[in-house]
């Protein structure tokens, strides 16, 4: 596992000092040329988690993307779940840290334009910042 995360964060690291355009399909196409550098006997998806990481919301565009998971709950960087068929699993899927979950509240909120709190619910009750969970 160990080696997989140091490959993504290298394929990561070269993009972002890339000039490559922000776009998805751009990134992709670059990330899967380093990726036959750095690691080339990786599988496909490392490059995909690249991309993930970088425009998309890391480890659980994955879960996203699935049809049979209809919710997906994040209580902090080792705490996933996911519903399925109405019975909540463990997703199976961690982000790095803290900052990892913020991050990836902050893209879900620009995605939709919501305001979003992270202070206690009990202060955030008090002031005039709506509540995202």
């Amino acid at each position: 596992m160990g080696r997989a995360v140091a490959a993504l964060d290298r394929i990561v690291s070269r993009l972002v000092e890339s000039d490559v355009p922000l776009r998805r399909t751009d990134l992709l196409a670059a990330a899967r040329r380093i990726q036959a550098e750095e690691a080339p006997l990786a599988g496909p998806r490392l490059a995909e988690d690249a991309v993930d990481s970088l425009v998309g919301l890391g480890p659980l565009e994955r879960l996203l993307a699935d049809p049979a998971v209809t919710d997906v709950l994040v209580n902090g960087p080792s705490e996933v779940w996911v519903e399925r068929a109405g019975r909540l699993e463990p997703a199976g899927v961690t982000l790095a840290d803290d900052a990892a979950v913020v991050a990836a509240v902050e893209r879900v909120i620009a995605r939709s334009r919501a305001a979003c709190s992270l202070r206690p619910p009990e202060e955030a009750a008090r002031g005039q910042t709506a509540l995202c969970y």
